[in-house]
């Protein structure tokens, strides 16, 4: 017979009429194949066999044959790949036997036929023909019967080197622990402690076992897709967990693309990092972190005057009070890939091999397709190198210095090839360890046709197994794995009460974390306006700018008293910082559709500052700006007046600090270029869509910021950081309850009600003059003292309410017991009030009513339509400056073209209201007069010795 050594095959046929060759222990799959896509890809794998075998060196025969019977071979002829197959086989000993009913179905390909008759058969070869041939038959029961008395046979000859190692190899078997029992792993990390041999699997002479200190210390692991790459990466970390406690060797896993090749060794306690999806920026950041580490072990070894780690650890075993260090593996897996589009992470990663020996420190590197990586100072470092199946003898060369590793069989993964420096080679079988095992004691269990499938129990693989055992040996001996070696990256959400809570006296408020690879820590993010400045958070949409200036706010509200801070807020974003609304500490919040607002507040806060700086005694709460919006705010401000509030804020932005005004301030790209770069130098810049804006902000492209809503980089000095998110509503009410009464001295600027009646108002608190409405940047009672300033105008275009202003004056009079006298021209409200009324030009009226009141105050509705008289006893009345009072109104015009008269004096007294005023309509009273936040009745400024008060006149 022909030993399954010899000869492999395989069937493309029906399983009625070829399922009997399923017992052959020669089939390369079991069973006949006559699945369409099953036939491509069994035709695929073996034109890929003859393939590299015509890639390699000529070496005689094959050894081994593989048979393909292809049945029905006319309905076959156009399986991709057969043909070729049938042409490039042969050399590759792969031969091909077609079966069809008609010599036409043969493929053409074929070099004989063998043509079956029923009085005989004729064989046809390329060099002649022979009819009569006899034949021997077999009929199916026979050949079913002699493929099962094969099925257990077994070729006992001596075998090479290659054939008698196993083709599967399970590492548990090759342990000399029971490495699934937590107390026989502990009993191993007893026996032998702080080893580092690890058994790989089996070789011809028994146990593969390196010695990663002596045989390394470094590793290079080639290998193409499917050749056990993965597994013998996760052997090398399960071997060498299990027989080190976690203080004595940790892992720092490397997978540049996703993280599956090292499967459940993450969960190892002895991994101290896992690193996936590496980019320019991550890598930088690895490479920093490992750098750190290296720095560490290097001020221990030097603390301790010893020269290496090996020294260090038997110093330890007579001090355990030294700080452990143990040996650190970086096992890295797809290293071409990392080599090719990370150039510099390489370079990084050669440095650390040059000094690792002495450090304890380890690199496994593994790649599929080695070729043009392995460089002379790689080679140099790595000493170790093994080589699953490699594509081709070039692959090999760079590993092994050999063609050995392209001459692997695909048949049979796991087969690997090891050579230390210029050593001999050694060929071993990888023991897997990623793999399921059946108990020798599982019951036989029956069950009914027809019921229900029993539920399966989950088993998990001997990897997962083992890593519970291990997680359970360490809290069995209650040793402390070693500080991680890789700093994790920054926590997507960073929840505020997470945050470690600086007092407010001193280090500022903590609103977030910040990154420090260099140091292998990750600090609170703290902003202390005094030490710190203004800060600016800039990023686009969705960056996270918003949630932060919250943040922030929240954050100091909750560590500073009332008395201490003062907020003020302008969102010109979404909307939300009206939630610090109701906060004790906040002002005012305004929005960026409210321009004359802001521009009030502006001049407000800068009206503060000035008098802070002029006298350093007055009170110093802390001032916090918090604008959301730069951009927006900016676009707005100009619209109204021309860049003069923006201006101004920027300059309030110069002056403040020195008086404990600062700001936080979000934006986009405006942040990075307007006239607040100088005056904010300190920001936080978030997610941006454009690498430009890096440069901008004075930062390398590489630095590069993520995609997570509140994670950024800190621009003076390139860490990245993680905004906190807060629980708005949680964190306001607990600053709600810590801080229960509001100061009643914080500066405030709020919107005029677009209306409110005079009836509003008599509630208000007592005050010297008439009640005119509501005003001023905090909307309270505005009056006119008519005593101090006796001459007074209302002036404004036609429907601004001069009328009702005069009227509202008339009846606030009159509930304090004012006498009041109107003069009306024409029909006005002033006419149908309990006071009496004088016609155009009624100068003797006048003149009657003053002497039985001298003190009563004249109001005047269309000072432009008074009759001569009037005018003059008006006017005559006005200069003899005597205890009556004047109020008139008329139109803006009227007003500021009138050069003689009552009008003419009394305006030059410069008091009086401006309705619905333009800029120009100032020089009625000597002002420049500020426009109204919006159009309306009675909506203007009340202008008193210079000084405006916006006002709303009361119904």
């Amino acid at each position: 017979w022909h030993s399954p050594r010899v000869v492999r095959l395989a069937v493309l046929g029906s399983a009625a009429d070829w399922g009997w060759t399923r017992w052959l222990p020669h089939q390369i799959v079991t069973g006949p194949v006559d699945d369409a896509d099953d036939a491509r890809a069994l035709v695929a794998a073996l034109l890929e066999q003859a393939r590299r075998h015509g890639n390699e060196p000529r070496t005689g025969e094959p050894a081994l044959l593989t048979v393909l019977v292809v049945d029905r071979a006319g309905t076959r002829r156009s399986l991709p790949g057969l043909a070729d197959l049938m042409v490039a086989g042969p050399a590759a000993g792969i031969h091909t036997i077609c079966l069809d009913d008609d010599l036409s179905g043969l493929a053409g390909e074929c070099r004989a036929t063998f043509d079956v008759r029923p009085g005989g058969a004729r064989l046809v070869t390329e060099r002649a023909g022979v009819d009569d041939v006899r034949w021997d038959g077999l009929s199916a029961g026979l050949a079913e019967r002699v493929a099962r008395a094969l099925c257990p046979m077994r070729d006992a000859a001596p075998r090479s080197a290659a054939a008698v190692l196993p083709t599967d190899v399970r590492l548990l078997d090759l342990l000399d622990v029971d490495a699934t029992d937590p107390t026989s792993v502990v009993g191993g990390w007893n026996r032998c402690p702080a080893t580092t041999l690890v058994t790989l699997g089996v070789g011809p002479e028994g146990l593969a076992v390196v010695d990663l200190r002596r045989d390394g210390p470094h590793v290079l692991v080639a290998g193409t897709t499917g050749a056990g790459k993965s597994e013998l990466l996760q052997t090398l970390v399960a071997g060498l967990a299990v027989a080190n406690r976690p203080d004595q060797l940790s892992f720092v896993l490397v997978d540049y693309k996703g993280g599956a090749a090292f499967g459940s060794c993450a969960d190892l306690p002895h991994t101290a990092g896992l690193v996936t999806d590496l980019d320019e920026h991550l890598a930088e950041r690895a490479l920093t972190s490992l750098g750190a580490e290296l720095a560490r072990r290097e001020r221990l070894l030097r603390d301790a005057a010893c020269p290496d780690v090996e020294a260090y650890h038997r110093l330890r075993a007579t001090d355990p009070q030294l700080p452990a260090l143990p040996r650190l593996v970086v096992a890295i897996d797809e290293f071409r890939v990392l080599a090719e589009e990370l150039p510099a992470f390489v370079t990084g990663l050669v440095r650390i091999a040059a000094v690792g020996r002495s450090l304890g420190v380890h690199l496994v590197l593994a790649t599929q397709r080695p070729a043009g990586i392995v460089t002379a100072d790689i080679k140099a470092n790595l000493s170790l190198r093994i080589a699953l199946r490699l594509r081709d003898r070039s692959d090999s060369d760079d590993v092994l210095d050999a063609p050995d590793a392209a001459r692997i069989d695909a048949q049979t993964p796991g087969r690997a090839l090891s050579r230390n420096g210029s050593g001999a080679l050694t060929l071993f079988q990888v023991a897997r360890v990623n793999g399921f095992h059946a108990a020798d004691d599982e019951p036989i269990r029956v069950h009914r046709v027809g019921d229900p499938p029993p539920a399966t129990e989950q088993s998990d693989d001997d990897l997962a197994r083992l890593v519970v055992a291990l997680r359970e040996a360490t809290r069995l001996v209650d040793v402390v794995p070693a500080p991680p070696a890789w700093l994790a990256p920054l926590p997507t959400v960073v929840g505020l009460g997470e945050l470690a809570r600086t007092p407010s006296g001193g280090g500022g408020v903590a609103i977030g974390l910040v990154d420090l690879p260099a140091e292998q820590r990750q600090p609170s993010l703290t902003w202390d306006p005094a030490r710190d400045g203004h800060l600016g958070l800039c990023g686009g949409p969705r960056s996270g700018r918003t949630r932060g200036i919250v943040t922030i706010a929240l954050s100091l509200a909750a560590a500073t008293a009332p008395d201490g801070l003062h907020l003020h807020a302008v969102d010109a974003a979404s909307g939300h910082l009206r939630v610090l609304k109701a906060l004790p500490h906040t002002g005012t919040v305004l929005s960026h559709d409210q321009p004359h607002l802001v521009a009030r507040l502006v001049v407000r806060l800068a009206g503060e500052v000035r008098q802070r700086l002029e006298d350093p005694r007055l009170p110093r709460p802390t001032l916090v700006l918090l604008v959301d919006g730069w951009d927006a705010l900016v676009e707005s401000l100009d619209a109204v007046d021309h860049g003069r509030t923006s201006e101004a804020i920027a300059a309030l932005l110069r002056d403040g600090p020195a008086a404990g005004l600062h700001a936080v301030v979000t934006g986009h790209r405006a942040l990075l270029t307007s006239r607040l770069t100088a005056v904010i130098p300190d920001r936080l810049l978030l997610r941006v869509s454009d690498p430009t804006d890096l440069l901008l902000a004075g930062l390398p492209t590489t630095a590069g910021t993520s995609s997570l809503p509140g994670r950024g980089v800190r621009t003076r000095d390139g860490a990245a950081v993680q905004l906190a998110l807060a629980d708005v509503d949680e964190a306001v009410a607990e600053v709600r309850r810590t801080w229960p009464e509001a100061p009643t001295d914080r500066l405030r600027v709020r919107e005029l009600p677009a209306s409110v009646t005079l009836d509003e108002l008599t509630v208000a608190e007592p005050g010297e003059g008439v009640l005119l409405g509501v005003g001023g940047d905090e909307a309270r009672p505005v009056r006119l003292d008519l005593g101090r300033h006796p001459l007074a105008v209302v002036g404004g275009p036609s429907g601004s309410g001069r009328s009702t202003t005069l009227l509202t004056a008339a009846r606030g009079l009159c509930a304090a017991g004012v006498p009041v006298l109107a003069v009306c021209p024409r029909q006005s409200p002033l006419t149908a009030g309990p006071w009496p009324v004088l016609a155009a030009d009624d100068a003797p009226g006048l003149a009657d009513h003053l002497a039985r009141d001298p003190g009563l105050v004249v109001l005047v509705d269309d000072v432009e339509l008074l009759g001569p008289g009037l005018d003059a006893a008006l006017d005559a009345l006005a200069r003899h400056r005597g205890p009556a009072a004047i109020v008139l109104a008329g139109t803006t015009a009227a007003l500021l073209g009138a050069y003689r008269g009552t009008a003419a004096t009394i305006r030059s007294a410069r008091t009086g209201v401006l309705l619905a005023p333009t800029p120009a309509d100032g020089e009625l009273l000597g002002v420049r007069a500020e426009p109204t936040d919006r159009a309306g009745p009675g909506r203007g400024v009340l202008v008193v010795g210079g000084h405006q008060t916006p006002l709303q006149v009361a119904r």
